[in-house]
């Protein structure tokens, strides 16, 4: 049973977490370093969920390990490191505001708070032994995340655009076998994935540099949201009827037509496959074909699902134009 995108990150962050804490632990062990705690915390929140992503983590927790040790130094001073709690209240206070600003430093309350609490060590041997078990940490933690289960930003991205697609798939296929009066499936889960999964691919894509190829991904991640809202339109006009629709019998047979080459679109879309320009140029004459055979009244009230209906399909078939060629650009980049 192959994993869903949340599941492997899971499963992914789990086992490296492990791994780089351990490593964090031993290396203070046999470095002699000491604040073994410090090292294991900082290989934890280090990691991310690809190697792209761990290597700007650990420059910003080195960045704000910096500050963090600046502030906690200059706490112990200024309180002459004699009051320990409000030493640690001061350099809370200075790196929780600089936290707020910039989130990618906020690493540097937790070094603060460390160098801040009061040691029986002097303080100059105290931030020595602390900001090398903080290092040996970020270091643990970049090594795991490019040795074991690596993944890069781009793969990820292409990995969950590939669930997005395969997900508006699934809802078509719902929504057209409903339309058709065939059995119609629950679909709120496929809605929770689906805003899941290409709200996470959205932030993968925007890590993503732009000489390779971010801007694509960003523009994958629009159009195949625009699919989606196309669905949407689709399923709520299906949703009550359950094949009460007020279609021809040869309009049926057309979308038939139009589930199997859109399903079959779809799926060649998730492999990160250009689709055949002939399958395009059969679904949108289809989609034009069902627009002018299907001999609709808008003025009629009963047949305002069926205009919802053929407009969804329209729709439908030049997003997946727009998802073909988007996919063609990100391929172009390698």
């Amino acid at each position: 049973m192959s994993l869903t995108a949340q599941q492997r990150d899971i499963a992914r962050r789990a086992l490296q977490s492990a791994l780089a804490g351990a490593a964090a632990y031993w290396a203070t062990r046999i470095t002699g370093t000491g604040e073994a705690f410090l090292a294991v915390i900082a290989a934890v929140l280090v990691l991310e969920t690809n190697r792209g992503e761990t290597r700007r983590s650990a420059f910003d927790r080195i960045v704000g390990a910096l500050i963090g040790a600046g502030v906690g130094g200059l706490a112990l001073i200024v309180t002459d490191a004699g009051a320990g709690p409000i030493a640690l209240a001061i350099a809370l206070f200075v790196t929780g505001g600089i936290a707020a600003w910039r989130p990618g430093w906020s690493y540097g309350i937790v070094v603060a708070a460390g160098l801040a609490m009061e040691t029986s060590l002097p303080f100059w041997d105290a931030a020595a032994t602390r900001l090398g078990a903080v290092a040996i940490g970020i270091l643990s933690a970049v090594a795991v995340g490019y040795a074991v289960w690596p993944e890069s930003t781009r793969k990820r991205a292409r990995r969950q655009m590939s669930e997005a697609l395969s997900l508006c798939r699934d809802l078509l296929d719902s929504t057209l076998s409903s339309a058709l009066a065939e059995r119609r499936r629950d679909v709120h889960d496929l809605h929770r994935r689906f805003l899941d999964t290409i709200a996470a691919g959205t932030d993968t894509a925007r890590a993503i540099r732009p000489a390779r190829g971010g801007g694509h991904y960003r523009d994958l991640a629009h159009r195949i949201e625009r699919l989606w809202h196309a669905l949407i339109i689709l399923d709520r006009v299906t949703e009550t009827q359950h094949g009460d629709l007020p279609l021809r019998r040869e309009t049926i047979a057309q979308v038939r037509s139009i589930q199997s080459a859109t399903c079959e679109a779809l799926s060649c879309a998730a492999r990160f496959e250009r689709i055949p320009k002939d399958d395009l140029d059969t679904l949108g004459s289809a989609c034009g074909d069902i627009w002018k055979n299907a001999h609709i009244d808008p003025d009629r009230e009963d047949e305002l699902q069926s205009v919802a209906l053929v407009f969804g399909l329209g729709e439908v078939s030049r997003n997946m134009r727009e998802i073909d060629q988007a996919i063609c650009e990100i391929a172009k980049t390698g």
